[in-house]
C-alpha cells in the first residue's frame, strides 16, 4: 500500500460519524461501479475504500468467504483479528499473492453487487431529505439528483474525492480545479455519459436554474443547505416576506396618476397572466419605499428577493425568483426584485462596443413572460437593457432626481419617523431642503445617526450635526456641498442701487413679474411658455446676486446650477442632466439659474466632437419647451452659440461700477468698519477708481 493511502484511512469505528447508512451504500455503489468497469486499474485503492465502508459483520462474511475459497482453514480468532485491522492492513493480508488477489477482488465485487441489490430504496437522513427538497423545488430528475450528491461529496467526503481523482488519472483530466467531469460521474454512478452530459448542458434543469456555476461547482447556498450549515429552509436564503411598516402611499414621491394606474393593474390582473412593472431612476429616489407603501395600501403580502453574494448575481437572482414564484400564492401577493441592475441589463460592454448575452437575455425574457405573479422590478439604470426585454414590461415609472417638494416631504416624514420634531423646525426643514440636494438614503442615514447620539450629547447643536453628516455623505458621492443657503445669501444687503446695468432694469423686472403671474393663471397650452434671461458682463458685477434677488422678488424657488454640475464624462449623461433639470424646475414652478452658461452654449460652428453639438441641441430644445423662467449668466457672451442668443427674451449687461456706484457699495459694506468718515479727497479718489465691481467690496 502507498504512503498516501496510509494517511488517508483510519479505523472503521470513525465511519459511524457519517450519514448512516446512506453515505455507506452510495460509496460502496461508486466503488462497485469502478471495480466493475475499470478491471484491475487502481483496484487496490478502490477495494480499500470499499472495505472502509463495510460494517464489521459484513467484513467478517467477506473474509470468511475469501479464506474458504483459497482453501485456508481459519479460526474465529483469526477472523476477528483481521476485522479489527484497518482497511489497508486487511487488504495486504488478503492479497499478499496474485492468487489471493484475484479471488478477493472477485468475491468483493460479488459481495458488493449482492449487498447493493438488497439495499432499501429510501433513507431517512438530512442529506437525502434536502436533496429531495431541492429536486422538487427545481424539477430535477434522478440523474440531476445524483450529480448534486456527487458534487456535494466531492467537497465534503475525502474518500469520494479520492475515487474521482483515481478516475481522472484514467481519463487524463486536465481540469485542475474540477476533476469531477461528466465522464467520471458517469463511471462512478453507473449511468451513461450522454445522460450525465445532458444533465450538465447549459439548457438543463441544473444549469438553467443556476444550481451549478459556470465551472459546474455547487453554488454556495445550495452547498451550505445540503451540508446542514443552514438550519432554515432553502427559500429563506433566496427571498423573504417584508413585515416592516411603510409610509402612507400618499407620501410617495411619484405622480398620483401613476399610483392609481399601478394599483388598478395589480388589483385587476388576470389569474393566469403575470404582471411586470419597472421602476427605474437615480438611487435614493424612493423606489423601494414606494413598493412597500403600495403593498401596504392594497393589502398584499410583499416578498423581496434577497441579494446574492456569489460572483454570478444573475444566476442567484434567477434561482431566487423561480423559487419564490414556486412557493408563494399568485393572488394577493407582490414580489419585488430590488437592485436588479445586473439582472435586467444583460448587454455587456467591451472595448470598441457592446455585445448581447444571448443566454441571459433568453432566460430573462422567458421569465418575464412565463411567471404568473405580480412582480415589480427596481433598477437604477436601463442603458444596457435589451429592447426585447423592455417590451415585456406592462408599465414603467421613471424616478428622476428628487425635486424640492419631494425632498421636503422626505425630510418631514423622516423627522417624524425618528421623533425629532421638537428639535427641527419647519424653517429648518425648508433651509435643509433648499441647501442640500440629498436623496432619501442620505436623509434617513443622517437623521438615524442624530437620533442615536443626540440623547447622549444634549449640548450638541443639531443643525451643525446634520450639516456634518450630510456634507460627509455628499462629498463621498461627489455631489456639490453648499456652504450656505444659496437662495437667501446676502438677502439683507442686496439691492439694485448702484449696479451698472445696461438696459431698462425696471421694465425688465415688470415684464418678469407679469409673466410670472400669467404663468400661474394659465394652463399648459399658454401662448407664451417661457421667459429666458441672459445676464452677461465681467466677473463680480452682480449677475449671480441679481438671480437670487429676482427669485425672492417673485417669491419663487431658485434652482442654481453651474455648467460643471451638468457636464458629465459619460456620453449622453450631460443631456440627461439637462433634461432632468428642466423637468424638475417645471414641476416645482421654480426659476432655473445656470451660472457660467458659456460652457454649455459653446458655438456649434467650432465644435470638434459630436457630443458638443448634442448637448447644445438638448439645451436649446429644453429652452423652447420649458414652462417657466430661465436665467443664464456668462462672462463671455461672445462665445455663446448664435441660436442660443436669439432664444433669450431679455439680455442685461452688468458692467463695472461708475463713480456713484463705487460710493454706494463702499457705504453699504465698508463704511461701517472704518473709524472715520472719508474725507473729500478720499471720496474723490474712490470715485476715480476704475473697473471696480460689487464683488470687490465683499468682506
Amino acid at each position: 500500500m502507498s504512503r498516501r493511502m496510509d494517511t488517508m484511512f483510519c479505523n472503521r469505528e470513525n465511519a459511524d460519524d457519517l450519514e448512516l447508512p446512506f453515505i455507506h451504500d452510495k460509496m460502496l455503489s461508486y466503488c462497485y461501479n469502478m471495480l466493475a468497469r475499470m478491471g484491475n486499474i487502481h483496484e487496490a485503492e478502490v477495494a480499500a475504500i470499499a472495505l472502509y465502508f463495510l460494517s464489521n459483520i459484513e467484513a467478517k462474511l467477506l473474509c470468511r468467504q475469501t479464506f474458504r475459497l483459497i482453501k485456508r482453514p481459519e479460526t474465529s480468532g483469526e477472523i476477528d483479528s483481521l476485522v479489527q485491522m484497518g482497511p489497508e492492513d486487511q487488504l495486504m493480508t488478503l492479497t499478499d499473492n496474485k492468487v489471493k488477489q484475484r479471488i478477493f477482488y472477485r468475491e468483493l465485487l460479488k459481495f458488493l453487487k449482492h449487498k447493493l441489490a438488497k439495499r432499501a430504496g429510501d433513507y431517512d437522513c438530512l442529506l437525502t431529505k434536502r436533496i429531495l427538497e431541492v429536486a422538487k423545488m427545481f424539477n430535477l430528475n434522478e440523474a440531476d439528483q445524483e450529480i448534486l450528491l456527487m458534487k456535494y461529496l466531492y467537497v465534503h467526503q475525502n474518500r469520494f474525492q479520492r475515487l474521482a481523482d483515481l478516475c481522472s488519472d484514467i481519463y487524463g483530466s486536465q481540469q485542475r480545479f474540477n476533476k469531477l467531469t461528466a465522464p467520471i460521474m458517469a463511471l462512478l454512478s453507473g449511468r451513461s455519459s450522454s445522460q450525465i452530459s445532458g444533465a450538465l448542458d447549459r439548457s438543463s434543469a441544473l444549469m438553467s436554474s443556476y444550481l451549478l456555476d459556470d465551472d459546474r461547482h455547487l453554488v454556495n447556498e445550495i452547498a451550505d443547505y445540503l451540508n446542514g450549515q443552514s438550519e432554515d429552509a432553502i427559500q429563506n436564503s433566496l427571498f423573504a416576506k417584508v413585515e416592516q411598516p411603510a409610509l402612507a402611499l400618499a407620501d410617495s414621491t411619484i405622480d398620483p396618476k401613476h399610483i392609481a394606474l399601478i394599483t388598478d393593474l395589480l388589483t385587476n390582473r388576470a389569474d393566469q397572466r403575470g404582471l411586470n412593472i419597472l421602476l427605474y431612476g437615480q438611487p435614493g429616489t424612493g423606489k423601494t419605499e414606494f413598493v412597500r407603501s403600495l403593498a401596504q395600501a392594497i393589502g398584499y403580502d410583499l416578498y423581496e428577493i434577497k441579494k446574492g453574494t456569489e460572483y454570478n448575481s444573475f444566476g442567484f437572482n434567477y434561482r431566487a425568483i423561480k423559487t419564490c414564484c414556486a412557493q408563494i400564492p399568485t393572488k394577493h401577493s407582490l414580489i419585488v426584485v430590488d437592485e436588479a441592475d445586473s439582472f435586467l441589463n444583460v448587454l455587456r460592454h467591451e472595448f470598441g462596443g457592446r455585445y448581447r448575452s444571448t443566454e441571459e437575455k433568453g432566460l430573462l425574457n422567458s421569465l418575464l413572460e412565463s411567471h404568473s405573479h405580480n412582480m415589480i422590478w427596481i433598477t437604477n439604470q436601463t442603458s444596457s437593457m435589451d429592447d426585447s426585454s423592455r417590451r415585456r414590461f406592462d408599465f414603467a415609472v421613471h424616478f428622476p432626481k428628487l425635486n424640492f417638494t419631494q425632498r421636503k416631504t422626505i425630510w418631514t416624514n423622516a423627522i417624524a419617523t425618528y421623533n425629532l420634531q421638537s428639535k427641527i423646525s419647519e424653517a429648518d426643514i425648508e433651509s435643509l431642503t433648499d441647501r442640500y440636494e440629498a436623496n432619501a438614503g442620505n436623509i434617513n442615514a443622517t437623521l438615524r445617526a442624530c437620533q442615536q447620539i443626540l440623547p447622549h450629547t444634549p449640548e450638541r447643536n443639531i443643525q451643525e450635526t446634520i450639516d456634518m453628516f450630510l456634507q460627509a455623505q455628499l462629498v463621498l458621492q461627489n455631489e456639490r456641498v453648499p456652504t450656505q443657503d444659496f437662495r437667501t445669501a446676502n438677502a439683507v444687503e442686496y439691492s439694485l442701487e448702484g449696479l451698472q446695468i445696461q438696459g431698462d432694469i425696471n421694465s425688465s423686472l415688470n415684464i418678469l413679474e407679469k409673466f410670472s403671474i400669467y404663468l400661474e393663471q394659465t394652463q399648459q397650452d399658454a401662448a407664451i411658455r417661457n421667459m429666458n434671461v441672459l445676464l452677461y458682463g465681467p466677473p463680480g458685477t452682480g449677475k449671480t446676486e441679481f438671480a437670487k434677488y429676482l427669485s425672492r422678488h417673485l417669491k419663487k424657488r431658485l434652482i442654481v446650477k453651474q455648467a460643471s454640475d451638468l457636464l458629465s464624462m459619460w456620453v449622453g449623461a450631460t443631456e440627461q442632466n439637462i433634461r432632468e433639470l428642466f423637468q424638475s424646475a417645471q414641476q416645482e414652478r421654480a426659476i432655473i439659474f445656470i451660472d457660467e452658461a458659456d460652457g454649455l452654449f459653446a458655438s456649434r460652428e467650432y465644435a470638434q466632437r459630436n457630443w458638443e453639438v448634442t448637448q447644445a441641441n438638448e439645451l436649446l430644445t429644453n429652452m423652447e419647451n420649458f414652462r417657466g423662467i430661465l436665467i443664464c449668466s456668462t462672462n463671455f457672451n461672445q462665445h455663446i452659440d448664435s441660436a442660443a442668443i436669439r432664444r433669450f427674451n431679455l439680455k442685461l449687461k452688468f458692467d463695472y461700477l461708475n463713480s456713484e456706484g463705487n460710493a454706494i457699495f463702499y457705504n453699504k459694506t465698508l463704511a461701517k468698519l472704518a473709524t472715520n468718515q472719508l474725507t473729500s479727497s478720499e471720496q474723490e479718489q474712490l470715485g476715480g477708481l476704475q473697473q471696480l465691481t460689487p464683488g470687490d467690496f465683499k468682506i
